[in-house]
């Protein structure tokens, strides 16, 4: 310490030296992160075009997202009230339509043997999911093969087929309008799905308290006759 003389005359112009020597240092870096900022601020962010300029960059771009919107597949879009677990017709590639895709090759192996063309669907108690698999294999069956398919809402006392599809129950006429009514035929009231050019929905028309008594009626049998001879397949939901 008594080799440091703090009040010599060099000092002054010693600390100038070393006080000009950090403002040019701490400048260039200035200039440097300014230029670095504004070149990260050029690739992250274009200059913003005026309005009468067209922007050529983004415009192929957006035509190819409208391009792809128009080629998605209707089923990727539900129809408003159409029941979530219809899957076969609104989720085709999920993992619950593969199940009824398996479904749908054993009935189709059943359709080469034995020409099994009809297929009644039914549960031992309301809630089993009688209606959605019934629904979900007609759908199955129309995309897997183009197979000409008729889902039939042959639960008379209480049909909901129009329910899962967000339709009003009563809505459309359908199988009992088609037994009282001779005059009417089955392409009269058979509705083709939206999107689904091969599936036709036959309604029930309505409820009764003893479907027993249609059921047995030769009514039926020359319906179920008649959808055979149009149709590769016939799914009823069944009480």
């Amino acid at each position: 310490h008594s080799k440091l003389n703090l009040g010599s005359p060099a000092e002054p112009r010693t600390m100038s030296k070393f006080y000009q020597a950090l403002q040019r240092a701490e400048q260039e870096h200035a200039l440097q992160r300014k230029k670095h900022e504004e070149t990260e601020v050029g690739v992250a962010s274009p200059p913003v075009l005026r309005r009468s300029e067209p922007n050529l960059r983004s415009r192929p771009a957006e035509i190819a997202r409208e391009q792809r919107k128009t080629l998605l597949p209707p089923l990727m879009s539900p129809l408003t009230g159409v029941d979530k677990h219809l899957v076969s017709l609104f989720a085709a590639n999920s993992f619950e339509a593969e199940q009824y895709r398996t479904l749908c090759h054993l009935v189709e192996q059943h359709h080469e043997k034995v020409e099994l063309s009809v297929i009644a669907i039914s549960s031992a108690a309301p809630g089993d999911g009688k209606t959605i698999t019934a629904i979900n294999l007609a759908g199955a069956l129309t995309q897997a093969s183009g197979a000409r398919v008729l889902l039939i809402d042959f639960d008379l006392r209480r049909p909901s087929i129009s329910e899962y599809l967000g339709e009003r129950e009563g809505a459309h006429p359908g199988i009992l309008d088609l037994i009282r009514d001779p005059n009417l035929t089955l392409d009269d009231l058979a509705i083709t799905f939206p999107s689904l050019l091969n599936l036709k929905i036959l309604y029930a028309g309505g409820a009764v308290t003893a479907p027993y008594e249609i059921f047995k009626s030769f009514q039926v049998e020359e319906i179920l006759d008649e959808a055979r001879r149009q149709y590769d397949y016939v799914i009823l939901d069944t009480p």
